[in-house]
């Protein structure tokens, strides 16, 4: 293989392509997965948005700074539930 290989508009479209679908069937596997959530793993998928969310925004807001760990912790236990409920549990 080539180190020095040559950019082409080809090149460039099929790269953009092949992402493209990697893309598009990890979304589909995701929306499958997602199928067979209950109505705990949408409150734990939001907990998680919301706490990552408010981890983001306790670096500019001196209230959050306090609940910072708190926040996390939430943050990481529904995040390592949702790749385990996603990518691990088979129903």
């Amino acid at each position: 293989m080539k180190i020095s290989q040559t950019i082409t508009k080809e090149n460039v479209t099929r790269y953009a392509q092949d992402t493209s679908d990697c893309i598009v069937s990890f979304v589909k596997f995701l929306v499958a997965r997602a199928k067979d959530f209950s109505v705990l793993d949408f409150a734990l998928f939001k907990l998680c948005l919301i706490s990552f969310g408010i981890c983001i925004g306790s670096k500019f807001a001196k209230f959050f700074k306090k609940f910072r760990i708190v926040l996390l912790i939430s943050f990481i236990v529904s995040y390592a539930y949702m790749i385990w409920r996603v990518f691990i549990r088979e129903d």
